[in-house]
């Protein structure tokens, strides 16, 4: 953060680092009184979703990731996640639509071509679709854990 930070700017990194920390309530609880003073903050409505789906309140994760996403649908990490809200909600199609715009943002964001790919292995997708989609994240990320996992289980449906 730079020196010219504001106080919304401070206030909401340690917000980010309560949440990081696993202090959820408390992150929350500030998340609120910032969303007082700025509450179409896209990073913050973005955070607010994220709490909510860690809360299990997966409608409301929906509607403050899509609301962040109307103000800025470039970055992937609100599509990626998105994308798990959806699936945790079990709207598959929801799921794999913003999945694949996560990959249309940022094709180089390997843990977006993982959960694709294991949104496609999970949805009975295309076999192929899912090889490629992890083909990519392992382009990516050679070492990415989830990808590999992925593709091993891919592997032995396919009887490799």
């Amino acid at each position: 953060m730079g020196a010219g930070a504001g106080p919304f700017d401070v206030d909401l990194t340690r917000a980010r680092d309560l949440h990081r920390a696993g202090r959820i309530a408390e992150a929350e609880t500030l998340y609120a009184a910032l969303a007082a003073a700025k509450p179409a903050d896209p990073e913050l409505l973005f955070l607010r979703g994220i709490v909510a789906h860690q809360k299990g309140d997966q409608p409301e994760a929906a509607r403050l990731i899509e609301r962040a996403i109307r103000s800025d649908g470039g970055r992937a990490d609100f599509w990626r996640n998105l994308a798990v809200v959806y699936d945790a909600a079990g709207n598959k199609d929801g799921a794999l639509a913003a999945a694949r715009q996560a990959v249309a943002v940022n094709g180089g964001d390997a843990d977006a071509w993982s959960l694709l790919g294991a949104l496609l292995l999970g949805a009975d997708g295309d076999p192929g679709e899912a090889a490629s989609a992890l083909t990519r994240a392992l382009e990516c990320n050679p070492d990415h854990p989830a990808a590999l996992g992925n593709r091993a289980l891919l592997w032995a449906r396919a009887g490799r």
